[in-house]
């Protein structure tokens, strides 16, 4: 056997059989590099049991209980939401709120159906005003619009301010 198979023995030295063991002890005798091998791997293996073997604990360890059991708490004790929910499902908040909703959609429905104005707006006074203002309003608006066609044709951006004003003294005479 050379070196490299006493290697992988000595890796394994604790599962080999005692005859492999044995002849491993023999090599080490006159190998060095595996003998050095040897004693590493050992000193690795005791060193894995040793930490094995230690209790790990936390420095704090009461202040992370008590951050853990104030977690718990949280999440147990209810919030806003469940006390909603709980309160939508007692009985006499259920007839109510369907009493309210009815009575609600009962007014509206008699407002959007109701054809008749309002009794501020069946004033006649009232609504002569309006419609001699809108007669006004509407008068005005044509107005308006019949003076912006009149000077629309002398107004031009390609046109000199000269042409604008002889244009406009043409169109009043």
């Amino acid at each position: 056997m050379d070196c490299s198979d006493f290697e992988k023995n000595v890796i394994l030295y604790n599962e080999i059989p005692e005859a492999q063991q044995d002849a491993l002890k023999l090599h080490l005798k006159s190998c060095k590099s595996c003998e050095r091998l040897f004693r590493q791997t050992m000193q690795m293996e005791r060193l894995v049991k040793e930490v094995a073997s230690q209790k790990i604990t936390s420095a704090n360890t009461a202040k992370l209980t008590s951050r853990i059991m104030k977690e718990i708490h949280l999440q147990s004790s209810p919030g806003w939401l469940d006390h909603a929910i709980d309160l939508l499902q007692n009985t006499f908040i259920k007839k109510a709120l369907a009493t309210i909703s009815t009575i609600l959609l009962v007014t509206f429905s008699v407002e959007f159906f109701n054809d008749t104005p309002p009794a501020k707006y069946q004033n006649p006074i009232t609504s002569g005003f309006a419609i001699l203002n809108s007669t006004l309003f509407k008068e005005e608006t044509v107005r308006q619009r019949s003076k912006t066609k009149f000077f629309t044709e002398c107004i031009s951006p390609f046109k000199p301010q000269q042409y604008l004003i002889d244009c406009a003294k043409s169109k009043l005479k």
